[in-house]
C-alpha cells in the first residue's frame, strides 16, 4: 500500500504542476485582452459618459 501512495501523491503533483502551469499561460492573455478593451473603451469615451451619469 505505502508503494501505490507514494505512487498516487507523484501522479497528482505532476497533474497538479501541469495545470497550475496551464492556468498561468491562459492568464496573461486575458489580463492582456481586458486591458486591449479597457483602452479601446476609453478612446470611445465610455467611461467618461459614466462619469457624467
Amino acid at each position: 500500500m505505502d508503494i501505490l501512495k507514494d505512487v498516487l501523491v507523484e501522479v497528482a503533483k505532476t497533474v497538479a504542476n501541469s495545470t497550475v502551469v496551464y492556468l498561468f499561460s491562459l492568464l496573461p492573455a486575458k489580463k492582456v485582452q481586458k486591458k486591449t478593451t479597457r483602452s479601446l473603451s476609453k478612446k470611445h469615451g465610455r467611461p467618461s459618459n459614466k462619469r457624467k451619469i
